[in-house]
């Protein structure tokens, strides 16, 4: 069953963003893109954890939204449900990974 955690950090302070980006495999690439003023989103999948994350920014703060035990397709189907979200919150990003889920036929708890 896949569990979704969320964290954030502001963009200027190294220790935090480290710490964020810590379990990423391409933590490096995403230190250099999120710098303080850079605005959109991005998204991992590491295929070792099954886990997909999801990396939002307004320029200023970093939100990541991650979920566990998901295949590399049903992450796939999860970024594009998020592509349409206009407020990124827990609520918000909660209901688009079941509404990709269940477009898969996988049913969330």
């Amino acid at each position: 069953m896949e569990r979704i955690l969320s964290a954030l950090a502001r963009l200027n302070d190294t220790v935090a963003m480290s710490e964020l980006l810590a379990p990423m495999r391409d933590q490096a690439a995403l230190k250099r893109k999120l710098r303080p003023g850079f605005c959109g989103h991005q998204y991992t999948y590491d295929l070792n954890t099954r886990t997909a994350r999801y990396l939002l920014t307004n320029g200023e703060i970093v939100a990541c939204y991650s979920v566990t035990e998901v295949s590399l397709e049903e992450a796939k189907m999860i970024a594009l449900a998020c592509e349409n979200l206009g407020e990124w919150s827990m609520t918000t990003f909660q209901s688009a990974v079941v509404r990709a889920l269940a477009a898969k036929g996988r049913s969330t708890h």
